[in-house]
């Protein structure tokens, strides 16, 4: 087993944290354009007006 290097280890902390943030505030605010956005009603409702 390869052992990471302390600043390395901390750099993929801060990368997880940021993208729980991000997760976070789209979940609160969702935008629909964006690529990343897991879903939400809105986008549900847009796709059967569609068809």
């Amino acid at each position: 087993m390869t052992r990471l290097d302390p600043g390395d280890l901390a750099e993929m902390c801060q990368t997880q944290v940021l993208e729980r943030r991000y997760l976070a505030a789209l979940t609160r605010n969702p935008d629909c354009r964006d690529p990343a956005h897991p879903g939400c009603e809105r986008c549900v409702d847009k796709e059967d007006e569609n068809e």
